[in-house]
């Protein structure tokens, strides 16, 4: 089997790498669930804000806009958000609880 390093951003992490009849392709990536906290920030979407600079400004990494859209149920398309759409942004905190949460599963623990 192919042996691939990931970012520890990537939502590659939630799906494996797998080796089917010789050809290697990913799984269907399963986010975890991110339910609802107190320490959330709220943000009104803006006409020119996407997801990814979103997650790039709360979050210091484009890499986790999924983390904003599993937390909103988004779709994942670009139009999934609407100007004056109010959605959460989970804290830095949170987030890196995620990662390191991600990268244990990712190490099989």
């Amino acid at each position: 089997m192919a042996e691939v390093n990931l970012r520890s951003t990537s939502w590659l992490q939630f799906a494996r790498l797998l080796n089917i009849e010789g050809v290697v392709c990913w799984e269907a990536t399963e986010f975890p669930v991110i339910e609802e906290a107190d320490d959330d920030r709220i943000h009104t979407v803006g006409r020119m804000d996407r997801i990814d600079i979103l997650a790039d400004v709360y979050l210091e990494s484009p890499l986790d806009w999924w983390m904003i859209a599993t937390l909103n149920n988004l779709n994942l398309l670009p139009n999934d958000l609407y100007t004056n759409q109010t959605i959460r942004i989970p804290s830095q905190n949170r987030a890196s609880a995620i990662r390191r949460q991600a990268a244990m599963r990712r190490e099989g623990r």
